[in-house]
């Protein structure tokens, strides 16, 4: 949803800050003609201002700020795909041409693997939504560079946490399950499904989502159509951390 008149792109870097580049007309003083330009800046909630730039004539120049801001709040900034991190509350058609650009870019330098190493310093959930709102696939392998808590301990014998990621529609964004790990992986599925089964069709599990175990450090893969193998089998231990995908 659209917070602010004129503008097209907002980032919420923070639970009351925000990044937004607006775009503004400007009329020359000594002719007729209007130009375009564009100002970006970051705000707080409240009326504070913590930096700005104006009358900036390109959006790529613009975009040269978002990755590079003068001043660090919240969380790690010293890499340009920050912002990724950051959860993306309005954009702009005109913009997603040359945001999906830049993600790209990031692909093939490298650079989107600092965004996935960083996640934990963000916001965990938009680096999907990023993804989604511009209409890119990531590289499922990435996720195994999201770092994951340590030191947890779970008290129930047969406790796991299934984490869900990039889920519109959920009452949770987690849930823990007694499961006997001596059950095969399809139950696990099926179980999971239930509560996704409004956001996802039946029968797309490694196409439209997926399960890794952040605490292994692997992408659960499918073997055939029902997939036997006990969860011991596929090194799933208890107090595990399963993270479900939406991709």
């Amino acid at each position: 949803m659209k917070l602010r008149e004129k503008s097209i792109l907002e980032v919420q870097t923070a639970e009351s800050e925000m990044i937004i580049i607006f775009s503004e007309l400007d009329c020359d003083d000594n002719s007729d003609e209007v130009g375009k330009y564009f100002t970006i800046t970051e705000i707080e909630g409240y009326g504070g201002y913590y930096w700005g730039f104006s009358h900036i004539n390109s959006m790529i120049n613009c975009l040269y700020h978002l990755e590079n801001p003068p001043l660090s709040h919240g969380f790690d900034r010293s890499f340009i795909s920050w912002w990724l991190n950051s959860n993306p509350i309005f954009l702009d058609e005109s913009i997603k041409p040359l945001l999906r650009h830049k993600i790209e870019i990031y692909y093939a330098t490298g650079e989107i693997k600092n965004a996935f190493i960083n996640n934990k310093h963000g916001y965990s959930n938009a680096i999907f939504q990023w993804h989604r709102l511009l209409e890119l696939n990531y590289d499922a392998n990435l996720l195994k560079l999201i770092s994951d808590e340590k030191g947890i301990q779970h008290k129930n014998e047969n406790n796991i946490l299934i984490q869900f990621e990039a889920f519109s529609s959920l009452p949770s964004l987690s849930i823990r399950l007694n499961f006997d790990l001596n059950k095969n992986f399809q139950d696990l599925l099926n179980h999971v499904y239930k509560y996704i089964c409004k956001e996802v069709p039946a029968f797309s599990y490694d196409d439209k989502w997926i399960l890794y175990n952040s605490s292994r450090g692997n992408i659960l893969k499918k073997n055939g159509n029902t997939d036997t193998r006990t969860l011991s089998a596929f090194g799933i231990n208890t107090g595990d951390k399963i993270i479900c995908y939406k991709t």
